[in-house]
């Protein structure tokens, strides 16, 4: 009795096991982060967008503003030292204004930068869509937190390619 008690304990335990991690697919772990969010509708339905926030760059308090308009059109601005960085993607083409540099007007980026500022450009982020996008995600395990919660460790940047 004592045995076949256990054996059962086991097998409950290998099924909720099992089933805890099937459920945590990375389709799945997306939709849950969308259903967060309010909703695939609701997040289609926002148009525009505005973000403030402050960034430290060689130890200098900067404010920095982003619009970002549907469907991948951006914004960003910059205040350093008292003038405006501005660097934007208008749908076509990446550009900057940075009066730091003494080049007066708006001059086409190129290479890398450029590539960063068409990626950054997608209003809906990485996640959605990811497929189409042609962008791989990897869920690469969960850990758990000291409070016993368990927290889902995406895989690195630069290993997605």
């Amino acid at each position: 009795m004592r045995r076949s008690l256990l054996v059962a304990a086991v097998a409950v335990a290998m099924l909720v096991l099992g089933r805890s991690a099937s459920a945590q697919t990375v389709d799945e772990l997306i939709a849950r982060n969308t259903e967060a969010k309010g909703g695939l509708a609701k997040m289609r339905s926002i148009q525009t967008m505005r973000q403030a926030r402050r960034m430290s760059l060689q130890g200098m308090e900067a404010p920095v503003v982003v619009y970002a308009k549907r469907p991948n059109m951006v914004r960003q601005e910059i205040q350093m030292g008292g003038r405006l960085v501005v660097m934007a993607f208008d749908g076509n083409t990446p550009w900057i204004v940075n009066p730091n540099t003494g080049t007066p007007g708006a001059i086409a980026v190129m290479g890398p930068q450029a590539d960063a500022m068409r990626q950054d450009s997608d209003f809906d982020g990485p996640l959605l869509d990811y497929r189409t996008k042609g962008t791989t995600i990897e869920l690469v395990g969960a850990e758990t937190a000291g409070d016993g919660a368990e927290i889902i460790a995406p895989a690195p940047r630069e290993a997605l390619g």
